[in-house]
């Protein structure tokens, strides 16, 4: 881990000074990297938010929908701070919410070029996959069974645009970077701020291509934790705090609560 290698190399030099970098500067267990007991770093000396690079042009902004078809997590258990994954597949991968997301999907982004959907496993995927190919859209599935260079194949083939969406769980959500993607849809709901953060930050880089990235989001993500440029990280054993976001019953955008009201 970061904080043996750390420890380590201060063994080495007592006088040693230690800069990070890094857009999450939290871990779900801990909190923040510079507060608490064993921290990592002592102090923050700079932070610049989501907000501030979007305003400055750094950032891409987003437009945000919800639907009238959502994942149902009200029985669901949580297992280690997220939905248990397993019955999270359960309900998710049914086949009418599918069919009606795909066809959701096909009417909301017909004028998105690079779609990237994020869902709750390799088998909802696949599903996912098989009902865009009956609707006529080029898509490919990625997982953490391929090899490399099949894998590189699909992100080639979906970055030149021979493939229009591109699917996926738990593989693209860190360390992907294509500045075009203009629709990220959520099938797949999550209490983690991290993973949710993670699978933003894929809509959020700037490019020519688009003036803003569409997200359609199926699992009440944003409902739940709030607008990418609101999130709160909590401290270590803290819940987080309630979001004042609230979803339009007829246009089912989702919109900052102003003063009790939309």
């Amino acid at each position: 881990s970061y904080g043996k290698l750390i420890r380590q190399l201060k063994e080495k030099n007592q006088k040693l000074l230690i800069l990070g970098l890094t857009a999450t500067p939290y871990r779900m267990d801990d909190g923040l990297l510079y507060e608490g007991e064993n921290a990592i770093f002592d102090s923050c000396c700079y932070d610049v938010s989501i907000s501030t690079l979007m305003e400055q042009g750094f950032l891409c902004s987003l437009v945000t929908r919800g639907s009238a078809q959502k994942i149902d997590t009200s029985n669901l258990h949580t297992r280690m701070g997220d939905f248990d994954q397993r019955e999270l597949q359960i309900v998710a991968d049914d086949e009418k919410l599918t069919d009606y997301v795909v066809r959701d999907v096909i009417e909301k982004c017909a004028d998105r070029k690079h779609w990237i959907i994020f869902t709750t496993g390799v088998k909802h995927s696949s599903h996912v996959c098989k009902k865009l190919t009956e609707l006529g859209v080029t898509n490919a599935s990625i997982d953490g069974s391929m090899d490399t260079e099949t894998r590189e194949r699909i992100i080639r083939d979906y970055k030149s645009g021979a493939i229009r969406c591109i699917v996926n769980c738990n593989v693209l959500t860190e360390g992907f970077d294509f500045p075009s993607i203009d629709a990220l849809i959520l099938l797949v709901s999550t209490k983690s701020v991290n993973k949710y953060i993670q699978i933003m930050g894929r809509a959020l880089r700037i490019s020519p291509e688009k003036k803003d990235c569409l997200v359609l989001d199926y699992g009440e993500n944003v409902l739940r934790l709030g607008f990418i440029t609101d999130v709160k990280i909590p401290a270590k054993g803290e819940k987080a705090e309630k979001k004042d976001v609230k979803e339009c019953p007829k246009c089912h955008a989702i919109l900052k609560i102003k003063d009790g009201e939309l």
